[in-house]
């Protein structure tokens, strides 16, 4: 089957919880953040293509996509610049395409392989920014550019980042792949399996967020941080009979050690760590 997909979506609005100023110059707010803020939509164009081939030994699925995400919500939190409560704003628009890849092969009468895997390129295709809606003020109507923190005047970054940017948790690869062995031993019924995840470097937060990199003692809650890519193994053995089973297995067995999600929200640079190696015996049974 070869199909194509075309389809449309939104989020709807919100609102923020009191009125929000901040990025003071002089002693003057630049900007005031609105009660509330409008939906961002997502057009998606698919192509696919399922198939069967050698005698429906092996199955394949394959397809290839572009979207479009306008508008998107952003919640923006940057006590530096006064914005000590966060609040919702809608910032710029992405363009995202990819490759993904299914299948399913019996290669022999008790051996089947299995994988999947994904190629995606997330990049930011407009670059608004936070524009002075201040009446009166000297930038109004303008990007805020800089702001006032205790009697210095310093940058202020564009808080939607730049066209090319890459947006947070968009690893370029990921994929997996299973091995399992089935074969019948005596009166039972016995499985081998064998499997490898691999999950590509990303980025924890935009692009438009300071880098993390060498900060010791973080004073913003908007470092984001390089998230290398990690892989892990599982594997298990088990038998079966009638209506019972018992299943020995392990997962990360070489007790990979990676971040998950690295951020600096509490002020210091704290990661989610992987899951570490675990050695576990499954017992059950059906009635």
């Amino acid at each position: 089957m070869v199909y194509y997909t075309f389809s449309q979506g939104f989020r709807p609005g919100g609102f923020n919880r009191e009125p929000v100023s901040g990025a003071k110059l002089d002693g003057v707010d630049q900007y005031v953040a609105s009660l509330s803020y409008g939906p961002d939509s997502l057009t998606n164009h698919e192509i696919g293509l399922k198939s069967e081939f050698l005698d429906h030994r092996l199955q394949i699925d394959l397809s290839a996509y572009y979207m479009i995400w306008d508008n998107v919500q952003f919640g923006l939190f940057n006590p530096q610049a006064g914005f000590n409560y966060a609040f919702g704003v809608n910032g710029p628009s992405y363009h995202d395409e990819g490759l993904e890849a299914q299948f399913i092969g019996k290669v022999s009468e008790g051996l089947t392989l299995q994988g999947s895997g994904s190629l995606n390129r997330d990049r930011q295709s407009t670059s608004p920014c936070l524009v002075d809606d201040v009446a009166g003020t000297a930038a109004f109507g303008k990007c805020i550019t800089s702001f006032t923190s205790q009697g210095v005047t310093q940058p202020f970054p564009n808080p939607f980042g730049e066209v090319g940017g890459v947006s947070a948790f968009s690893p370029t690869f990921e994929g997996n792949i299973r091995a399992r062995y089935e074969w019948q031993l005596g009166s039972y019924k016995a499985h081998a399996m064998l499997g490898g995840n691999y999950v590509g470097s990303m980025y924890s937060e935009p692009a438009s967020y300071v880098s993390g990199a060498g900060v010791t003692f973080p004073t913003s809650t908007l470092l984001r941080y390089y998230q290398p890519g990690y892989a892990t193994m599982d594997a298990s053995v088990g038998v079966a009979k009638d209506h019972w089973h018992m299943e020995l297995y392990g997962t990360n067995l070489t007790d990979n050690h990676a971040s998950t999600f690295t951020t600096s929200a509490q002020y210091i640079k704290a990661e989610t760590p992987l899951r570490p190696l675990v050695v576990g015996l499954k017992i059950g049974a059906s009635f």
